[in-house]
């Protein structure tokens, strides 16, 4: 039996919704609370591709960072290119981060899942794809 105080929600208790209900509320929530987080600077989906966009090492860096990772991995890789491949590995991670955390804000803006978004724009492989 509900409490008087539930019977004058506009909406029936959590617990009775079924779990996909619930889901949908928690992301419909999620993406609110981000949209009123960030009113003050709010970004338009050609701001956040073009800030993904950016979130990638330059041509040479992924040149260097990967003739790097050959040497490495064939256990060539000098004592003085060990540091230079240390810097383009926790930069690249950086930049990952950031992308991934684009990506999120994105994916909430747009209202679609992440792995979802990532398929859209080619990030990853689509499934049977």
């Amino acid at each position: 039996m509900s409490s008087p105080a539930a019977q004058s929600l506009p909406f029936p208790p959590f617990s009775e919704l079924p779990l996909k209900e619930l889901e949908r509320i928690a992301q419909a929530l999620n993406a609110a609370i981000l949209l009123k987080k960030s009113a003050g600077h709010k970004q338009s989906e050609g701001q956040l591709l073009r800030q993904i966009n950016a979130t990638a090492l330059k041509d040479e860096e992924r040149s260097r960072y990967c003739l790097l990772a050959e040497k490495l991995e064939a256990d060539t890789l000098t004592e003085t290119e060990h540091p230079e491949f240390m810097a383009l590995v926790s930069k690249d991670e950086k930049l990952r981060n950031k992308q991934l955390k684009l990506l999120i804000v994105l994916s909430q803006l747009r209202n679609v899942p992440l792995l979802q978004l990532m398929e859209t724009l080619g990030l990853i492989p689509a499934p049977n794809g």
